[in-house]
């Protein structure tokens, strides 16, 4: 470029010489970095920075991909597991509800037995004295084919204090004729209520 007289000409060749210095000076103080451009603006690349970069991007990708895959893995164990609960929990729900059914059923079927041999002439003739062997044999054998029919554990005939005259199980040696129940809750109910029940397991 040549200027119109010599003081434009002198500003252009030394500004040249001022950008030629600076530059020089960047690359002996950092001689990692070539720069070029202007002062207000340079360009600087580091020789091998691609070649370094690219296998450093790869590795943190790699990371990031697997850190991924182990996040997705841990929440889908995750739900899976509180699925598996509600799940069990919805069949353990659904198969109380059919034991309480079946418990109601069964209750039900034995709360008018007890009633109904109440009103038997002969069961409610032994309850007015003493109770003689013969008569105890046939209240035995009596209670022993009511129970078979009724398909209930047993059946026992108390007397006001408690003393049980007569049971359907009077054939075996756990017998419970000659054993006296007045302490239990269901006798004491019996006695003050008309009726008495009373849930136990074994």
């Amino acid at each position: 470029m040549l200027a119109k007289d010599g003081n434009d000409y002198a500003f252009i060749l030394i500004k040249q010489v001022v950008l030629k210095s600076f530059a020089s000076k960047l690359r002996s103080y950092n001689g990692r970095r070539f720069c070029y451009g202007a002062p207000h603006r340079l360009y600087c690349v580091m020789p091998g920075m691609s070649e370094f970069s690219r296998p450093l991007r790869l590795t943190l990708y790699t990371f990031l991909i697997l850190a991924g895959a182990a996040l997705a893995a841990t929440l889908a164990m995750r739900h899976a597991e509180r699925q598996a609960l509600v799940e069990d929990a919805a069949r353990a729900n659904q198969q109380l509800a059919l034991y309480a059914t079946s418990l109601h059923t069964l209750i039900e079927r034995y709360r008018a037995l007890p009633s109904v041999l109440a009103l038997d002439p002969q069961l409610r003739d032994a309850l007015k004295g003493p109770v003689s062997l013969e008569q105890q044999d046939v209240l035995n054998r009596k209670l022993e084919k009511i129970n078979g029919a009724a398909e209930s554990s047993t059946l026992e005939l108390l007397d006001r204090t408690g003393l049980a005259v007569a049971a359907s199980n009077w054939r075996l040696p756990s017998s419970y004729v000659g054993h006296n129940y007045g302490f239990r809750p269901y006798f004491n109910q019996t006695r003050t209520q008309g009726t008495g029940r009373f849930y136990a397991v074994g």
